[in-house]
C-alpha cells in the first residue's frame, strides 16, 4: 500500500461518520437479542418507585386496631355520659376532681377550652342545642370521636377504613382553628348577654 492510500485511510477513520457509526455499532452489540437498533435510551427509567398510599393492616393486627379505637370512643362517651353538664357552659371538668379555671378566675373571661368538658357532656346526653352554646367546638370533637368509634367497629368487621389516608399538619391547624372559632363566639355570646366578665 502507498503512501498516499495509507493516508486517505487514517484520514476517513478519524471522520467524524466514521466515529459515530463506530458508536452505533458499539451500542448494539450490548443491545439484547432480537432489538435491531436498540440505542440503550430506555435503560435508565426516571419514574420513582410508587409508595404506598396508606397502612396495609390485614387479619389480626387490622382488627386489633379496630378495637383498640372503639374502645377508646365507647370510654369517652360513656365519660362524658356520666358528667352532669353544668349550668353556665363551664366548671363541669370540676367533676373529674380537676380546679377551677384559673384564666376565668383572673380575667372574667373562658379560656379557649372553657365549656368543652360540658359541651361533651351534653353531647352524650343528646342536647345538641346546650352543646352548642358551651363550646361550639365540643360537638365537633364529640362527633369526630362517635366517627372513630364507627371506623373502629367497621375496621372490627375486617375493612381497613383508614388504607390511603395519611394525616396531615393541616388537620391539627384546622382543629386549632375550629376551637379558636368556638371559642370566640363563646365569649362574644356571653357578653351579649351579659354573662362575661364575670364580676
Amino acid at each position: 500500500m502507498t503512501n498516499d492510500a495509507m493516508a486517505n485511510a487514517q484520514s476517513m477513520a478519524n471522520s467524524p461518520m466514521s466515529q459515530t457509526n463506530n458508536q452505533q455499532r458499539t451500542t448494539n452489540n450490548f443491545a439484547p437479542r432480537g432489538l435491531a437498533g436498540y440505542d440503550g435510551s430506555d435503560m435508565t427509567d426516571s419514574t420513582p418507585p410508587s409508595r404506598p398510599s396508606g397502612p396495609a393492616l390485614t387479619g389480626l393486627r387490622l382488627r386489633l386496631r379496630g378495637l383498640a379505637m372503639l374502645a377508646c370512643s365507647a370510654g369517652i362517651i360513656a365519660l362524658c355520659g356520666s358528667l352532669a353538664p353544668r349550668g353556665g357552659g363551664y366548671g363541669t371538668h370540676q367533676q373529674l376532681g380537676m380546679p377551677d379555671c384559673d384564666f376565668l378566675m383572673r380575667t372574667g373571661w373562658p379560656c379557649p377550652s372553657c365549656g368543652m368538658t360540658t359541651s361533651m357532656a351534653a353531647m352524650a346526653r343528646g342536647q345538641v342545642a346546650r352543646a352548642f352554646g358551651a363550646h361550639p367546638f365540643g360537638v365537633v370533637l364529640f362527633l369526630a370521636v362517635a366517627a372513630a368509634g364507627a371506623a373502629g367497629l367497621a375496621e372490627l368487621a375486617g375493612r381497613n377504613v383508614w388504607r390511603g389516608v395519611r394525616p396531615r399538619v393541616w388537620w391539627a391547624a384546622a382543629g386549632l382553628g375550629l376551637m379558636l372559632l368556638g371559642w370566640g363566639l363563646k365569649a362574644l355570646a356571653g357578653m351579649l348577654s351579659g354573662q362575661f366578665p364575670l364580676r
